[in-house]
């Protein structure tokens, strides 16, 4: 019976400790790899808000419809500077710039073509330490999408990248880099390596190429590696240790210490059976063994609540940053109607007083200038009512959605008799909402559909209501959805190419001319943010020539952040 307990405790001794030990190793590899992802995060965070802060100076500066070949000169250490329109083709380029920089068929320009500002691979110079990185911004301009090529040397941002790394290398106890898709060294924690050199290490190179993480060896040693993409480049977060320095100091190369340990225990019982005391001994080392994963669950504990700390002030922090952004946006908006409002009046005062004296050339431009004015008080009027979604909103109450909808057709009546149209709205639902966007929220899809028709073809909108009940979580993990209403507006209007699904909701965009289709083009994404505000979801598709559906699933009762925005 004492045989049978001892062989027990000893089984459970070695699960223990086995147990603990691989615990303990993924716990190292999940921290060693979140320092790498704090590295990448930051580091992608640190270009994007430089890209951010820099394309409103590049339109400023290159925006016009010709380029002064002075403006376009270097500065703070830049190599070469080069502006390029919306086909990749040179407008300009700063004096000594080489012929094959800023190429059109290399990927950062292609993805600054396409919008997205990128960083290239190391460009190797002739001469040793005068390595060159590229960085293609995009920027807009009247005249449509330009890029800003800037050769840097790529010392200048591995001394910016020094300190972030030696950090990181401290915290991970190994070295950290940052690496071009060539594997080539960008950014070092250590003086082993400098810039532009490739990996020394074979092993790391292949294991690199196969997955993001796990163990290698070189020169004999185990080492461990976690590597993450850095947003906007094609470049690589790398961390690298051996792991003697990851590990616990029972784990990697050390492991048979473990396992010696159990084989000693196992003889300790084996030769302590004529003395049953022992067996307190044994209790003692597994109750060791338990407070010591209790305190590696309560540090686990304590990381997370840290964590979601963390999380809930950047949450608030960029709530703050948006209230501030539609504030601005209101009263910057209110700022540019007076200037506007004498433009007009001057103008007509100017046609008035002229009369018949004024020549048909004259009287052309006048006429164009008070089209130009009245185009900018729509997309100023826009821009207002877009900032004052949540601004100015009203609060949530009991909305019958059928007496909005009788609302709006009655002021859309003129509208619907010139087309001889037909709007068929069904059953709708009462939801708890803010009355006056649900009322603008109908009247932007209705009078869109409207407006969409095809040319021979009697427009037909329907608008239909389905409630879908609420689903309960089927576990604790799981989070449920509350009862909601799913709305449609169908028309058999001109259509669109379903590509452009997501892109009709953005401020301002439009996929047919002026010209064809009055409006400013942001009553869409007017219909988005309110339907975001009360905790929903639109989506719209298409088939061309066929028509278009409009859906929009909204809570019946939105919870509580979404009524106080």
């Amino acid at each position: 019976m004492v045989v049978a307990l001892l062989a027990g405790l000893v089984a459970a001794f070695s699960y223990v400790v086995l147990h603990f030990q691989a615990a303990s190793r993924h716990q190292s590899e999940s921290q060693f790899k979140e320092e790498v992802s704090l590295t990448s995060e930051f580091t992608g965070g640190l270009l994007g808000s430089s890209a951010a802060s820099s394309g409103p100076l590049a339109a400023k500066t290159y925006g016009g419809a010709t380029i002064d070949p002075r403006t376009v000169k270097t500065a703070g250490g830049i190599a070469y500077l080069v502006i390029l329109n919306s086909h990749g083709a040179r407008l300009a380029a700063s004096p000594g710039t080489p012929a094959g920089a800023a190429s059109a068929s290399s990927k950062q320009v292609r993805l600054a073509l396409a919008g997205q500002s990128s960083f290239s691979d190391l460009i190797p110079a002739p001469k040793a330490r005068n390595d060159l990185l590229e960085w293609a911004l995009p920027f807009s301009t009247q005249y449509g999408r330009r890029v800003e090529v800037e050769g840097l040397p790529a010392s200048s941002l591995a001394a910016i990248f020094d300190s972030l790394l030696t950090q990181t290398q401290k915290a991970g106890k190994g070295a950290a880099l940052i690496l071009d898709s060539q594997n080539r060294v960008i950014g070092t924690s250590t003086t082993k390596l400098g810039i532009g050199e490739h990996l020394i290490s074979k092993g790391l190179t292949d294991a690199i190429s196969q997955r993001p993480s796990g163990a290698y060896s070189y020169g004999g040693v185990h080492r461990y590696f976690a590597t993450v993409p850095i947003a906007g480049t094609t470049w690589t977060a790398l961390m690298t240790t051996t792991t003697n320095q990851l590990y616990s100091p029972f784990s990697g190369s050390k492991a048979w210490i473990l396992y010696l340990m159990v084989a000693g225990f196992a003889l300790a019982c084996a030769a302590s059976s004529l003395f049953f005391r022992r067996a307190l001994v044994v209790s003692s080392a597994l109750q060791s063994s338990n407070d010591e994963l209790n305190r590696v669950n309560a540090t686990l504990e304590d990381r997370v609540a840290e964590r979601t700390a963390s999380a809930e002030d950047r949450a608030r922090e960029l709530a703050r940053s948006n209230q501030e952004l539609e504030l601005f946006s209101s009263v910057a908006s209110h700022d540019l109607q007076e200037p506007l409002r004498k433009v007009r009046m001057f103008g007509d005062r100017l046609r008035d007083r002229l009369g018949d004296a004024i020549t048909e050339e004259a009287r052309d431009d006048l006429e164009r200038m008070r089209n130009a004015a009245e185009r900018m008080q729509g997309l100023i009027n826009d821009l207002l009512e877009f900032s004052r979604i949540n601004y100015r909103a009203s609060p949530f109450e009991e909305v019958d959605l059928a007496e909005v909808a009788a609302g709006v057709l009655s002021d859309l009546e003129a509208r619907i008799a010139e087309l001889d149209a037909t709007v068929d709205v069904g059953q709708l639902p009462v939801v708890h909402a803010d009355p006056m966007q649900m009322r603008q929220l109908l009247q932007n899809l209705i009078s869109n559909a409207l407006k969409f028709h095809r040319d021979g073809v009697v427009p037909v909108v329907r608008v239909r209501a389905e409630a879908i009940p609420a689903v309960e979580a089927r576990f604790a993990a799981e989070a449920g959805a509350s009862e909601r209403y799913m709305l449609t507006v169908e028309d058999n209007g001109i259509g669109f190419d379903e590509q452009y699904a997501e892109r009709i909701f953005g401020p301002f965009e439009r996929l047919h001319g002026r010209a064809a289709y009055e409006g400013t083009g942001i009553g869409l994404s007017i219909a988005r943010k309110i339907v975001w505000r009360h905790g929903g979801h639109i989506s719209a598709t298409s088939v061309p020539g066929e028509g278009a559906t409009f859906t929009i699933t909204i809570p019946l009762v939105p919870n509580s952040e979404d009524r106080n925005d």
